[in-house]
């Protein structure tokens, strides 16, 4: 079984660069070094959702240690501090561990919001953040690794509005007539980062352009409304600039020859852009 090496080395790439940053904590399942831990470390879960060595599958990522949701009712979950308005992509992988699993046993993924009094992984949800306010579907008969990604956006109402935002991975309870198979549920590489595809389209209302690329001495920015700040970074993730309301120029003079992505905000809008540096 094999998670699919590119998808795994952007998202790699991604969560290296500073203003990437992953919300998610111990999504590989490393940090315990051990299996058999519940809760894993950093999540909030019920019973039977543990620590599980995976290293009998060929996955890409490394390590030796993914999760495994047990039969039955069983949820995983972390709370997440997305910052409102920036759309995220959440990505990770999973498998079902029996092929003939009933579709009404599916594992489901949410971003929902909490009251405060909604402390353990067994809390209804106070509100459905992510896809339309409804749960989103896994695919119930995937038996070998399958990645999942799909992207969501809060405004500052809706982060507002809760206690606390949390990512969540859930199956509900078997049907117990006695013809429903084992649900257990093997997950790993649970990330959520800052949606490069988003690029410069939350900027596009603004007429945001730049140019020249490559840049020289300058970059120069255009926008119907004043540039809130700037923030250029290397492709290791070294934070180089940092300018707020940098005006219609950029300095780059100073900067090494090669790849930078800068970072743009825009009335409280954020895109991001790349540059080569001449």
């Amino acid at each position: 079984m094999m998670k699919k090496i590119t998808l795994f080395m952007f998202t790699l790439l991604m969560t290296s660069i500073g203003f990437s940053q992953d919300l998610i904590t111990n999504g590989d399942f490393e940090a315990d070094a051990a299996g058999g831990v519940n809760p894993p470390a950093n999540w909030e879960a019920s019973s039977n959702a543990k620590t599980n060595a995976v290293a009998e599958y060929t996955v890409v990522s490394p390590g030796t240690y993914g999760c495994n949701l047990g039969n039955d009712f069983q949820k995983i979950e972390q709370i997440i501090t997305p910052t409102a308005d920036q759309q995220y992509k959440v990505t990770f992988y999973y498998f079902m561990g029996n092929a003939n699993v009933d579709p009404a046993d599916a594992a489901k993924t949410r971003i929902y919001g909490i009251d405060a009094n909604e402390a353990n992984a067994n809390s209804s949800p106070k509100i459905i953040l992510s896809n339309g306010g409804a749960d989103m579907e896994l695919d119930q008969t995937a038996t070998d690794w399958t990645t999942v990604t799909y992207t969501f956006k809060l405004t500052a109402a809706q982060i507002a509005s809760v206690h606390a935002v949390k990512f969540s991975i859930w199956k509900p309870k078997r049907n117990t007539d006695g013809t429903k198979v084992n649900s257990a549920f093997r997950l790993d590489d649970v990330s959520i980062v800052e949606d490069a595809t988003a690029n410069l389209n939350d900027l596009k209302q603004f007429g945001f352009s730049f140019y020249p690329n490559p840049a020289k001495d300058n970059l120069y920015l255009n926008s119907q409304k004043e540039i809130q700040s700037i923030s250029v970074f290397n492709l290791i993730g070294q934070k180089m600039l940092s300018i707020e309301k940098p005006g219609k120029t950029i300095d780059v003079s100073n900067l090494s020859k090669g790849v930078y992505m800068v970072k743009t905000n825009i009335q409280g809008n954020t895109g991001t852009f790349k540059f080569i540096k001449e």
